[in-house]
């Protein structure tokens, strides 16, 4: 289920009032997103063994250490969860060509369906998330791309080094 308070999100949309626990909608997506570049950036510094890390540092701190690292981890608010998790169970189904696609709004409609979300303005809200979770994996991916391709130079270095 996206929110566990469906009916009172549903009823704030009808009413034209966004504004729940204090914030915009606006305000919980750039909690998201935030959250997704924190953890894109994770994986990149640490690389293939970021999730046992993490899962360690998440220990020390259960235990009441203080562990710098995950002082400025955004929390993901509870009501976001829904959101959070459509994305990642979704990202997998995106289609690549020369290059990595969004994910699809056919997907995101199968998913819907699948999960019984009716509500047009729940449904709306859904793909707007997704969405806005998706630009900024689809900007981290090419921003790594353009980070790992050879320039000219490095080519003529490389040939110049095989000679």
């Amino acid at each position: 289920q996206i929110c566990p308070r469906r009916a009172e999100r549903a009823a704030a949309h009808r009413a034209g009032c966004l504004q729940l626990h204090g914030e915009t909608a606006g305000g919980w997506r750039k909690k998201l997103t935030a959250r997704l570049r924190w953890d894109l950036d994770i994986q990149r510094r640490w690389g293939d063994q970021w999730a046992a890390k993490l899962e360690f540092l998440e220990g020390l701190r259960e235990e009441g250490r203080r562990v710098p690292t995950l002082e400025n981890k955004p929390e993901i608010d509870a009501f976001l969860a829904g959101y959070w998790e459509a994305f990642h169970v979704l990202s997998p189904s995106r289609q690549v060509g020369m290059s990595l696609g969004a994910i699809p709004l056919t997907e995101l409609l199968a998913y819907m369906e699948m999960f019984a979300i009716q509500h047009e303005d729940e449904r709306r809200e859904l793909i707007r998330y997704v969405q806005a979770l998706d630009r900024v994996f689809l900007e981290h991916v090419r921003t790594e791309e353009k980070s790992q391709k050879p320039t000219p130079e490095d080519s003529g270095k490389e040939r110049r080094r095989g000679r």
